[in-house]
């Protein structure tokens, strides 16, 4: 059965209505404290949240970046080996640089909206998944998995 779902959290409720059979169309929240302290509450309870959303957000697969620093003249290349992927041997060849693995968080810390915005929300996270401490930092605008101690 169809369900629309207004003034949804984070859907919790929602969740409990797909369990028993329902098929949500769409959800809408507005007021991101709300929906904010939903997911921290429900984080709390069910550790795999973290791991999942950031799967969910950027991927299951390895990538790199490349991140262009125009202020401090810099091109830098960013591994992101969530699975330790990038160093497998492939086709009995070795990688030449070991790219360093980075861990999946395992707790959400805060959210808060992003410079004021109605409708971004900046969600920090544990295990080097947080802000860069300065804004000197490359990248300093992105969810990007600086190891704590770069910045």
């Amino acid at each position: 059965m169809p369900l629309i779902s207004l003034f949804s959290g984070a859907g919790g409720l929602d969740k409990g209505f797909h369990l028993a059979g329902f098929r949500t169309l769409t959800a809408n929240e507005f007021d991101w404290k709300i929906c904010g302290k939903e997911i921290i509450n429900v984080d709390a309870n069910n550790k795999d949240i973290p791991k999942a959303l950031i799967s969910y957000l950027i991927g299951k697969h390895p990538f790199y970046k490349v991140i262009k620093d125009d202020a401090h003249r810099l091109v830098i290349l960013k591994a992101f080996n969530l699975d330790n992927l990038l160093n497998q041997e492939v086709n009995g060849a070795s990688a030449r640089y070991r790219a360093a693995q980075i861990n999946y968080p395992s707790r959400i810390v805060e959210i808060e909206p992003l410079n004021g915005s109605n409708t971004t929300l900046d969600m920090i996270m544990d295990g080097g998944w947080e802000k860069p401490k300065s804004a000197s930092c490359p990248d300093a605008r992105t969810l990007a998995a600086y190891p704590p101690a770069r910045c």
